[in-house]
């Protein structure tokens, strides 16, 4: 963690962002000055997604993490801030991941490994663009959507399909059944009346 200060004279002085943060130890400040701490390894952010329509006009629900690293402290906090990216980059990264989704299929999200790889991949290369045209000291390491998830009405819809398939697979498999038995007993009512013709029996005597 590095500390920015940012000077707020009341009398003397200049007012600002200090070039150079504090890296370790103590430092003298004026009561008026703000530190803003800035943690520069690797962090994350998590952005749930609610509702995005897949190319199929299925609605789906994503828990997407972006990983990231802050290269320049004093620049991020001097130009963009402590909530850069909430006012910088979130609404972007919104649509980014929108326009991926609705380019690909509800069945291909939730079961083919490489279209949410490919997925993955658009998006991070798009907000690294994004990042870098906008001059934001921040490297975007890497971006997962996480799994595909049917909102819950969809998911409901989809259970009942399910299990009415199910009942008429059911169905379908009793009636087969059914159907075998019959052919069964039918054959061999068949094969008892040959017997008897060929013993030159009825069904009402026996000898």
């Amino acid at each position: 963690e590095q500390v920015v200060l940012v000077d707020r004279p009341i009398l003397f002085g200049n007012e600002g962002v200090q070039p150079e943060p504090v890296k370790e130890g103590r430092k003298y400040i004026w009561f008026t000055t703000i530190a803003y701490p800035v943690v520069v390894i690797p962090q994350s952010i998590t952005i749930a997604f609610d509702d995005f329509t897949s190319s199929d006009d299925i609605m789906l629900d994503f828990e997407s993490t972006i990983q990231y690293r802050i290269t320049d402290p004093v620049k991020l906090i001097k130009y963009f801030g402590q909530d850069w990216f909430k006012n910088n980059v979130k609404n972007q990264y919104t649509q980014i991941v929108r326009d991926q989704i609705k380019s690909n299929s509800m069945s291909d999200m939730m079961s083919k490994v490489e279209t949410s790889a490919n997925v993955d991949n658009n998006v991070t290369k798009e907000l690294r663009e994004l990042v870098k045209e906008n001059n934001i000291p921040v490297e975007i390491i890497n971006i997962s959507l996480g799994r595909a998830k049917p909102n819950p009405e969809v998911l409901k819809q989809m259970n009942e399909t399910a299990a009415q398939q199910q009942r008429l697979k059911t169905l379908v498999a009793s009636t087969a059944a059914e159907g075998q038995r019959k052919l069964e007993q039918e054959a061999k009512a068949s094969a008892d009346n040959a017997y008897r013709n060929a013993m030159q029996m009825s069904p009402g005597r026996i000898s």
